[in-house]
């Protein structure tokens, strides 16, 4: 009910933008707690709050949708809208103005409880079969070792999708970020999958846009926004929020 109630009181200021916006950002419809479609069909979720707050302190009227997350992709590389919530790779730093990081998230590799393997870098995943997110990069060097041959993925769109192939043996490992992996371990009840203590990675997390969007200044009025919240606790108080629901 909690959950309901606070994501029903940001869907209003999540929606104002709606009818005036100066902007679009596109968030993954499936990455709970950080960013999901909530109940109501608009973005929830730790990221689409703090923007909510920053874009308000900006005074720029900002419409915020969930999609798949290569559909977001897409948006992005067309132009369409801006993307919250992904990472920097030498590939997209050539098509993408970034703003500065906002948050930081610890990418975690999940295996059975029995018949697992030791884990303590990314050579240890080579010949896995590993479950991702469709779209998402982990990494220069973990998309590297992909594009090589190195390691088999197998794609979801969301982090519960590749847990139920975990549990049923189809793959040897998921990927996920910590906090979103534990949450979907407990909400399935998978006491025969368990975290490794070793991360794969640690990513910064940024908003971006096309380099053709003309968006550096507002990029630049969002990391302003953003370094305001973090020194006045609003960030933490967010955070904390939106982890305990």
């Amino acid at each position: 009910m909690r959950r309901l109630v606070w994501t029903l009181f940001w869907t209003v200021l999540l929606t104002q933008g709606l009818m005036a916006s100066d902007v679009t950002v596109s968030f993954d419809a499936e990455d709970p707690p950080f960013m999901y479609e909530g109940p109501t069909h608009t973005p929830s979720g730790l990221y689409p709050l703090l923007f909510a707050e920053a874009f308000s302190r900006m005074g720029v009227q900002a419409s915020f949708q969930s999609l798949p997350w290569k559909r977001a992709l897409e948006g992005l590389d067309k132009g369409v809208h801006g993307v919250g919530g992904i990472y920097q790779t030498q590939e997209r730093l050539a098509k993408y103005d970034y703003s500065a990081p906002f948050y930081q998230e610890r990418i975690a590799v999940y295996e059975p409880v029995s018949g697992g393997f030791s884990f303590s870098s990314l050579a240890d995943l080579s010949g896995k079969r590993v479950a991702v997110i469709r779209g998402w990069s982990y990494g220069d060097a973990f998309d590297a070792a992909v594009k090589a041959g190195k390691i088999g993925v197998e794609e979801s769109p969301g982090d519960a999708a590749n847990f139920k192939k975990l549990s049923a043996g189809r793959v040897d490992a998921v990927l996920a970020i910590w906090e979103a992996g534990d949450q979907e371990v407990a909400t399935q009840g998978l006491d025969t999958v368990r975290r490794m203590p070793t991360l794969l990675t640690t990513n910064n997390v940024y908003l971006a846009f096309h380099k053709t969007s003309g968006k550096k200044d507002l990029l630049g009025q969002f990391d302003t926004a953003m370094a305001a919240m973090k020194k006045d606790g609003s960030f933490g108080a967010i955070v904390k929020r939106a982890f305990r629901n």
